[in-house]
């Protein structure tokens, strides 16, 4: 699996749910940051809740994935844990990718920016905002956002040249 072929497991552990009451017992045993938590029982007692990331550790809550088939949650969680993970846990850095890759997007595929900046609009003020811009991206591929190989590859060539030095790259196959 992706975490195992790139060297992860030991920085990453995946898990899912099926009740909120699982849930809120791994946020309980995961995260010891007690503002962190509030937001993720928080977020969890919405009735919004996907999954959460906290220190390398990413819980999927299943139904809400398989609601609207919406399987892409894995990989949005993923992404969040192996972005924090290779900018070491950084927020500006994470944001600045974001802001660097939505701008991009901006100048080069304005449709496929305006589709991401919707996505994101429950962010804005937040500080996670222009992270979410990457995971928002990678929803939109996977959600059926139409696409060729030539925006893949012009996509692929920005992320990689803008996350340069991070040890983070997007590969050939996503």
């Amino acid at each position: 699996n992706f975490i195992k072929e790139n060297g992860l497991e030991d920085q990453i552990t995946m898990s899912s749910s099926e009740t909120l009451q699982e849930s809120i017992d791994w946020a309980n045993e995961n995260i010891d940051d007690p503002a962190e938590l509030k937001k993720t029982l928080d977020n969890i007692n919405s009735g919004n809740f996907a999954g959460a990331v906290y220190d390398g550790k990413v819980l999927v809550y299943m139904p809400h994935a398989a609601k609207g088939n919406k399987l892409g949650v894995f990989a949005h969680e993923l992404l969040h844990a192996v972005a924090s993970s290779k900018l070491k846990g950084s927020q500006k850095a994470l944001n600045a990718a974001g802001e660097k890759l939505f701008d991009y997007l901006k100048k080069n595929h304005l449709d496929l920016a305006t589709y991401v900046e919707a996505a994101v609009m429950p962010y804005i003020g937040k500080p996670e905002y222009y992270e979410e811009m990457m995971n928002a991206l990678s929803d939109a591929l996977s959600e059926g956002f139409q696409y060729n190989e030539s925006l893949l590859k012009s996509i692929r060539r920005f992320i990689n040249t803008a996350l340069n030095g991070t040890n983070l790259e997007v590969g050939s196959s996503g």
